[in-house]
């Protein structure tokens, strides 16, 4: 199996998404597209790393956003002692060391952010342009 770590605000959105979503920056169906087409291409499924796993509905959100993709759940949101923030990279080792029974291949981890553990196959997208084509073809390479 496949699976795609999946940020939203730098990835799904950009500095030029017009939509807004409950007061913040929402989805921009162009960046959605391009996204769709590559879970597409490579059937990988998705866990959600971003901070908009922390909204108890964000099932409903990434779905009303027309994101087509299976989703196996999100990242957990952790914390060390005294509320110090841990870093995506952490938590995303933390999902798949919890998770082995998905028999994971490979794995991407799409994000605008760099607080990924040494190794981690980041393909690292800018809050300016959001996922590209050019980005979904690399993720698209190293999957497959």
């Amino acid at each position: 199996m496949k699976i795609i770590f999946l940020d939203i605000d730098g990835v799904l959105n950009n500095s030029s998404t017009e939509e807004r979503f409950e007061g913040f920056i929402g989805i921009s169906p162009a960046l959605v597209a391009i996204f769709n087409k590559l879970i597409q291409e490579t059937n990988a499924r998705v866990v959600l790393s971003s901070t908009w796993r922390l909204d108890k509905n964000w099932r409903e959100t990434m779905a009303r956003h027309k994101i087509h993709c299976v989703f196996l759940g999100a990242t957990p949101h952790l914390y060390k002692p005294g509320g110090e923030y841990v870093p995506r990279g952490e938590e995303i080792k933390k999902w798949l060391d919890d998770n082995s029974q998905y028999q994971i291949t490979n794995y991407a981890i799409l994000d605008d952010d760099s607080d990924m553990l040494e190794g981690q196959p980041l393909f690292k997208t800018s809050w300016k342009e959001g996922l590209t084509p050019e980005i979904a073809e690399k993720v698209k390479q190293h999957l497959c």
